[in-house]
């Protein structure tokens, strides 16, 4: 299904998007894994899979320095790949009450969650047009969709990365790029680690599950929604509920 596809996830050191480093690449899938700087674990992880020699490139830089990401990014051009599908899966928790939380902080979160990946989309533009069928997806949260106390920072981050995505659907569809949204629930994944359980149990209670899921589940669905099941399917934010029937 993504054979000889060139995908560019970030993210990919833990979770969710390590998770779909593994699944693409038992696909057959070219991937170009974006990491945070120094992620030795995740460059030893990649090492020991037999299907190492699919990963073009890991890139380390930090997602909140612009020129890094550039200076990283000049890999693709110089190399002339075409990227056929982007996820914007990195992301960073943030849970305190407004009435504590810092507007530094807040836009410390949004760079991460939300400026980081419209300045990816920009700067991959041009590589993303050349593919027949351009896909890009970007991780967004149910937190973005329902209001959580202690959630201004993370959750109105993943809304603003999810109401972006409808709005670069509808200008990209003329180059054949589809831009979609999927928004995971409860995750167990380091950031629900940080999560206090009333939280934990009203994320559960608002997404009608008994226990969070797990990011193989979570990754299963991406890979559904980056297929071509999905070709005709433009601007949409898709929940697990959408695939659990």
């Amino acid at each position: 299904m993504f054979v000889k596809k060139n995908i560019l996830i970030t993210g990919c050191s833990r979770g969710i998007g390590k998770s779909l480093v593994e699944k693409f690449l038992l696909q057959g899938a070219n991937l170009i894994c974006c990491v945070r700087k120094n992620s030795n674990d995740f460059k030893n992880f990649i090492k020991k899979n037999k299907n190492s020699s699919n990963v073009l490139q890991i890139l380390e830089f930090d997602l909140k320095d612009e020129e890094e990401m550039k200076k990283s990014i000049k890999f693709i051009y110089e190399n002339k790949i075409n990227i056929d599908i982007l996820i914007n899966n990195a992301g960073v928790p943030q849970g305190s009450i407004f009435e504590m939380t810092p507007i530094k902080l807040i836009k410390e979160v949004f760079e991460i969650n939300f400026f980081s990946q419209l300045k990816l989309v920009q700067l991959l533009l041009k590589s993303l047009k050349q593919s027949k069928d351009g896909v890009i997806i970007n991780i967004g949260s149910v937190s973005g969709l329902e209001p959580l106390r202690g959630n201004i920072s993370y959750g109105t981050s993943k809304a603003a990365l999810m109401f972006s995505t409808q709005i670069l659907a509808e200008e990209l569809k003329n180059y054949n790029i589809r831009v979609n949204s999927f928004a995971p629930s409860l995750t167990n994944t380091n950031m629900m680690s940080l999560m206090d359980e009333k939280s934990k149990k009203k994320l559960m209670k608002l997404s009608k599950i008994e226990k969070p899921y797990s990011v193989n589940e979570v990754a299963e669905k991406i890979l559904i929604l980056a297929s071509e099941k999905f070709t005709n399917i433009n601007g949409k934010i898709f929940t697990m509920k959408d695939f659990n029937g």
